[in-house]
């Protein structure tokens, strides 16, 4: 059950970097400036940023998936920060939200980050289990 949770997490993360590094390219083709209030990055920048770190994301996935057992501590580390930047933006005051449902909807996903983070470190300890106790 752990591997599939973790198969799931690596999934989830590929088409979390797959639209990072879309949405990176896109503003990045269209002038480079972009707002994203939860990226603490300058506007100037943040389309390139955004990109770096949506490919840094499909790699980290694709590692975990490609690699036998899916061992890769690079998802652990994807995830982590998916989730910081999630859970951090919940109490920054310079990040606003428009109303009560608009909160609800970020610690939803602030919790399904945090889930998917339990979900790469279970992945990336059975492998490492598996590996230290053969069978």
């Amino acid at each position: 059950m752990k591997s599939i949770a973790g198969l799931f997490a690596a999934l989830v993360h590929f088409a979390l970097g797959l639209f990072c590094l879309g949405l990176g390219l896109l503003g990045w083709i269209e002038g480079g400036e972009m707002h994203l209030p939860l990226f603490p990055v300058q506007v100037e920048h943040a389309a390139v940023a955004l990109a770096v770190v949506g490919a840094l994301g499909v790699c980290a996935s694709v590692l975990a998936i490609s690699r036998p057992g899916g061992r890769s501590v690079f998802l652990v580390l994807w995830s982590l920060g998916v989730t910081w930047v999630l859970v951090s933006a919940i109490f920054r005051s310079s990040y606003t939200f428009e109303d009560l449902d608009g909160f609800a909807a970020h610690v939803a996903a602030a919790g399904a980050a945090v889930l998917l983070l339990v979900a790469s470190w279970w992945r990336f300890r059975s492998s490492a289990h598996s590996r230290s106790h053969p069978r």
